[in-house]
């Protein structure tokens, strides 16, 4: 009896050895199946999400600050000041804004409050009466 013990405990012994010999040298081999592809994606995008996305640009409204320069109830007043304005910053974003009987000439699409209001300082000298209000502005994103 104790032959046979002997016997099947050395053949466990046996297996498990083996078992974990096949193990490690399995784990062990160095795997060189890494593929470098150097391919191009091609997009294809259904015709209604170009619609979609520009309905929602048009609809969109985002927060944001204007500087109000002008606010009075003549029209030519109005035109002066927004001309007077334009000549220094051709490129701003000018809006004129009617509420009866007052003109209000608003400027910048700015998202940020920081810059707004470094902006109003800039402009102060040439607009002593502006100041900074809170506005539905156009998003237009950075140029890099």
């Amino acid at each position: 009896m104790w032959n046979n013990f002997c016997f099947f405990a050395s053949v466990k012994i046996f297996t498990s050895i083996l078992f974990v010999s096949f193990s490690v040298i399995g784990f062990s081999q160095k795997v060189d199946t890494v593929k470098k592809d150097t391919g191009s994606v091609t997009i294809i995008q259904e015709p209604y999400l170009e619609t979609l996305l520009t309905t929602y640009k048009e609809t969109y409204e985002l927060q944001g600050y204007r500087i109000q320069v002008y606010s009075g109830t003549t029209k030519k007043e109005s035109n002066q000041a927004r001309a007077s304005f334009l000549s220094k910053y051709p490129r701003m974003a000018t809006y004129e804004v009617y509420n009866a009987p007052n003109f209000k000439i608003r400027v910048g699409d700015f998202t940020n409050r920081f810059e707004a209001l470094l902006f109003l300082e800039e402009i102060r000298g040439m607009f002593p009466a502006a100041y900074l209000v809170n506005d539905i502005v156009e998003f237009k994103p950075k140029k890099k």
